[in-house]
């Protein structure tokens, strides 16, 4: 079970406080596109989340396949709207087989939170594996 809270301070304020299972991390909802942020926005922790779980999946899919446990980088970029889209890039500096990255692109269509989302919003995947993948 994952618990949040979600605190606004009583006024015209737009920052909340934000309690995740104990970890405290400030939100914000900017008025207008060029305020300043006081905090991440809830499409940022929704991007976060894909992208903290991608990156866990593929760390997995890596040790299972007793692969050297390289850096995994996972950005994730989100284009709200009623037709939302989340553009995930799933970096790997291990150098994978075409049949590795294949199998690592199912199991990150498979990850808990792109099940959670996936029928919501429309989830763009492209992986990159191998040192110059990583600019190395």
């Amino acid at each position: 079970m994952v618990r949040a809270v979600g605190r606004l301070a009583a006024g015209s304020g737009r920052s909340v406080d934000l309690d995740i299972d104990g970890f405290e991390v400030s939100g914000d909802v900017p008025a207008d596109d060029g305020a300043a942020m006081s905090g991440v926005t809830s499409i940022g922790l929704l991007a976060a989340s894909l992208s903290a779980c991608t990156a866990m999946s593929s760390r997995t899919f890596l040790q299972r396949w007793h692969i050297e446990p390289s850096r995994v980088q996972v950005e994730v970029r989100m284009h709200g709207g009623r037709d939302a889209v989340m553009e995930r890039h799933v970096v790997v500096d291990a150098a994978l087989t075409p049949d590795m990255r294949e199998q690592l692109a199912a199991v990150v269509d498979e990850t808990p939170v792109t099940v959670l989302l996936r029928d919501s919003v429309t989830i763009l995947t492209r992986i990159s594996s191998g040192p110059v993948a990583s600019g190395r």
